[in-house]
């Protein structure tokens, strides 16, 4: 018997686990069927759906409004986390996501625009591999992706820079200018 029967046989009602899944998630299907969510076993069952009844890409275009507005407001690695998808045996299937969701829906380019201060510390605290990451484009088909990205978090960086340093010559014209009008005065 291979492993894909023995799934079956273990989970019973695959159309329950689907609906508990499209429900609450991984962790309503964990609960549902009774096992730890990072069991190696639940991984197997995760990656059955995954693969054997694309049950993931499913569920994220039927619910696209919904996977759309979380991806923007978490992230795309937040979202891999959501979805139950983290581990690297799910990066085809995220990749598929990421691609219509994140790409073809924008909204990879309005989460990078609503939170380019925090990916921006990220990548000057932890570097830029931590920063690809987290944002999921790791490889060289994002390669032009990660371009785009840093040019948007330099811009953000060069322009709070400019900021910072218009505001300090302000402050110091201020505590100066008093001085100077009392040297205008003496000589005139």
């Amino acid at each position: 018997m291979d492993k894909p029967q023995k799934i079956k046989l273990l989970i019973g009602n695959e159309e329950a686990c689907i609906k508990e899944y499209t429900k609450n998630g991984p962790d309503g299907l964990a609960q549902f069927l009774g096992m730890d969510r990072n069991g190696a076993m639940f991984k197997d069952i995760m990656l059955y759906f995954a693969f054997e009844k694309d049950l993931i890409f499913k569920c994220a275009i039927e619910n696209m409004e919904t996977i759309q507005q979380i991806f923007v407001a978490i992230g795309p690695s937040e979202m891999r986390k959501l979805m139950g998808i983290e581990d690297s045996a799910f990066d085809v299937c995220f990749e598929s996501i990421f691609d219509i969701i994140g790409l073809g829906l924008r909204s990879f380019y309005k989460y990078t625009v609503s939170h380019k201060e925090e990916l921006s510390a990220i990548l000057f605290e932890k570097g830029p591999e931590a920063l690809r990451a987290q944002l999921c484009i790791i490889g060289e088909k994002y390669d032009n992706l990660w371009e785009a990205v840093m040019d948007l978090i330099l811009n953000e960086f060069t322009k709070k820079k400019f900021e910072e340093r218009t505001l300090s010559h302000q402050e110091k014209f201020a505590k100066l200018m008093p001085k100077l009008q009392k040297y205008i005065r003496g000589i005139l």
